[in-house]
């Protein structure tokens, strides 16, 4: 396979899963009805998440935070602020949890707080970042 079949494959899945119907909302809004065939949407890859933040308006700044950790072009140093900008360009495309910590802690992500980040510790029992 060359790399463009393997391009062009890897831009129909981000189509497919762009086009596919969100039935879970539809039946759960109480004000649509799925007609035919109940269709599952598809779970974006962690490369999808990170192609469509690749491409998105504010991609320039996903760069800077993801491949190069750079918290001082847009947040003055702050890497908790850092890496809840990174989490939110990357929760537009995904808001599965486990997929998030995946993607925001692979080799890929820079991050100067990746081994800890103190703050996701929550003595609440809840999300820390609600």
């Amino acid at each position: 396979m060359t790399d463009r079949s393997k391009d062009q494959d890897l831009i129909d899945e981000l189509v497919a899963w762009m086009q596919a119907p969100d039935t879970t909302a539809v039946q759960t809004n109480g004000h649509a009805r799925v007609q035919g065939p109940t269709v599952l949407s598809s779970v974006p890859t962690d490369e999808m998440v990170i192609q469509k933040c690749r491409g998105a308006e504010n991609a320039a700044k996903f760069a800077d935070l993801f491949d190069h950790g750079d918290v001082h072009a847009h947040h003055g140093g702050d890497n908790s602020a850092a890496d809840l900008a990174l989490l939110g360009i990357m929760s537009f495309y995904t808001q599965d949890k486990a997929q998030l910590e995946r993607v925001h802690g692979s080799p890929s992500s820079y991050s100067p707080e990746c081994v800890e980040r103190p703050y996701e510790k929550s003595s609440g029992g809840g999300d820390p970042l609600l």
